[in-house]
């Protein structure tokens, strides 16, 4: 069996990629002819919205692993609980001095007690 030519064979995916390229972009822009040809130019606009859409996604990626981290510790070891216990019960009662709301305050009430009663 004969060898293909490497350069053929390149040209042949480069335009199988391109085709299937312009029916996504025909499918995204609801375009029905087939004898358009559709051109998306990037932005610097576009390009800034992605890129800091990827530094927030990554900043979020590692707090949740930072804090699932702080979670892990606490559940294994008794004084990192009482302290992340104690924080979250200053942190309660700050809020409830802050809010005025009755239903809310029940609310914080209710934490307080249950936190109180767990760090007893």
């Amino acid at each position: 069996m004969a060898k293909f030519n490497n350069v053929l064979v390149k040209k042949v995916k480069e335009d199988l990629a391109y085709e299937e390229d312009q029916r996504y972009l025909k499918k995204k822009h609801k375009i029905k002819n087939k004898n358009v040809v559709v051109v998306e130019k990037s932005s610097n606009l576009k390009f800034l919205i992605y890129t800091l859409r990827g530094i927030i996604i990554v900043a979020i990626l590692i707090a949740i692993v930072v804090l699932m981290f702080i979670a892990i510790t606490a559940l294994c070891y008794p004084e990192p609980r009482f302290g992340l216990q104690t924080v979250y019960l200053r942190g309660v009662e700050e809020l409830r001095t802050y809010c005025h709301d009755p239903h809310i305050v029940a609310f914080f009430n209710k934490i307080a007690e249950m936190l109180r009663y767990n760090l007893s």
